[in-house]
């Protein structure tokens, strides 16, 4: 618990470590406003530059907790760049979002999932509206979960962040279809994993000291207190800490120590307390008091949604039951990949394969 609470502490003290970008990303940058603030901020969304994208459909990427636009373009040069394998297979003109506080993106203070899904998602989507395009959405994880918040119709109200089936409809219009890679809005798991009982024993008595800070700064960890360079093959890096995120035997040592290295910024508090309130009870809920999962029920539009038999933070069984069943589209597809965990399939090159049944589902759709 000491442990816990001088790394919480420390997090808001370190700035951002700058990691080289690949030549073929722009970044641009957003004008956004905050619709809880009313101030203004700077949304960076990257883009995905290639000689031949002007006349194409667009495709929206947005990373999963903690994550940048690294996790879709992790090692490059060796081929597994999720990125890349779907700008080749679907011909879509590809960006990522970078919610806020990530990448250049700036941190709105308090902001939560409910801010990512009205504020950073709305903004991204107006960005690209001036493309003229179809518009096309791939979220991971978090990313899942804030964009079928997005999707739901999430918006501010007299009484707090509540579901609009209006708003819901009028988002859909613009948007052609969309894809989830885990993104279990109910955070329900149908196993007994040990895992999930210690994350619920630890979180609670620490939730009121997560409640009071701002920005949490994983690079605290990542740069500065164990850089993979300086341990070496004894790196936290390579540590068993990090199966939750993949099945070690399903990925080489260097996707792993890429994904430690560029993928992993940080969070903002508020957030963090609303996955832990989520996992002690039935699910996210906005701030408003309204359940994540009402807001499946008003997404309407083409939904594939991919889950992963070893994943530990998006059970399958009840991912399907709690999250998918619940979506109200017609022309929808669930798939579950065996022997694999939540981040396999971007670490490594022979499993972008998973992919296929995203481009299949898109270019129906």
């Amino acid at each position: 618990m000491r442990i816990l609470c001088f790394f919480l502490i420390t997090t808001v003290t370190f700035s951002k470590v700058k990691i080289e970008r690949p030549q073929d990303w722009k970044s641009h940058i957003y004008k956004a406003t905050s619709s809880k603030t009313n101030r203004s901020y700077d949304l960076e969304l990257i883009e995905f530059i290639t000689k031949d994208d002007n006349d194409k459909d667009l495709l929206l990427l947005i990373p999963g907790y903690f994550q940048n636009a690294h996790s879709f373009d992790l090692i490059p040069e060796k081929e597994i760049s999720v990125m890349r394998y779907l700008h080749r297979n679907l011909k879509m003109h590809t960006f990522v979002l970078h919610p806020n506080g990530i990448g250049k993106s700036d941190h709105v203070k308090k902001s939560n999932l409910d801010d990512i899904a009205i504020d950073d998602i709305g903004n991204a989507i107006n960005f690209l509206k001036k493309y003229n395009k179809n518009i096309y959405i791939f979220g991971h994880s978090n990313g899942g979960i804030t964009s079928q918040a997005y999707l739901g119709g999430l918006t501010r109200s007299a009484r707090g962040n509540i579901f609009s089936e209006k708003i819901a409809i009028e988002r859909q219009e613009e948007i052609k279809a969309i894809a989830i890679s885990g993104g279990n809005v109910c955070i329900s798991d149908s196993r007994d994993l040990k895992l999930r009982r210690n994350i619920k024993k630890i979180s609670k008595p620490s939730r009121g000291l997560i409640n009071n800070l701002g920005w949490i700064n994983a690079e605290v960890m990542t740069k500065f207190l164990a850089p993979s360079g300086l341990f070496g093959k004894k790196s936290i890096a390579y540590s068993k800490i990090w199966e939750f995120l993949y099945h070690r035997d399903n990925v080489s040592k260097e996707a792993m120590k890429a994904l430690y290295d560029k993928t992993i910024e940080g969070t903002s508090a508020k957030s963090l307390v609303q996955y832990i309130d989520a996992i002690h009870s039935d699910g996210i809920y906005s701030e408003g008091g309204d359940p994540y999962k009402r807001g499946l029920f008003n997404i309407k539009i083409p939904f594939i949604q991919m889950t992963y038999e070893l994943d530990t933070m998006a059970d399958p069984t009840a991912t399907k039951k709690d999250n998918f069943d619940q979506v109200s589209s017609k022309v929808k597809e669930f798939h579950e990949f065996k022997n694999q965990g939540h981040e396999d399939w971007m670490m490594a090159e022979d499993m972008l394969v998973n992919l296929d049944v995203l481009v299949k589902f898109f270019e129906k759709n």
